[in-house]
């Protein structure tokens, strides 16, 4: 089985950071989980920036992109 994709960004709205789950509801749809709400909607308002399919393949992405 393979696993959803972790993506990880910026709440546009607050300009906080975000990590979720993203997992696919049709073809076009994808849900997000949020990780630490603990709650699963489409929130347009998050932009990603990184995604991978593990949590260290995450964070070496994120890190790269953000120059840390």
């Amino acid at each position: 089985m393979e696993s959803a994709p972790i993506a990880a960004g910026l709440n546009s709205l607050s300009q906080t950071a975000a990590v979720w789950v993203e997992a696919a509801v049709s073809e076009t749809l994808w849900a997000k989980l949020d990780l630490a709400g603990k709650t699963l909607d489409y929130k347009p308002e998050w932009i990603r920036l990184v995604q991978a399919r593990s949590a260290a393949t995450l964070i070496q992405k994120l890190q790269e992109t953000i120059g840390s």
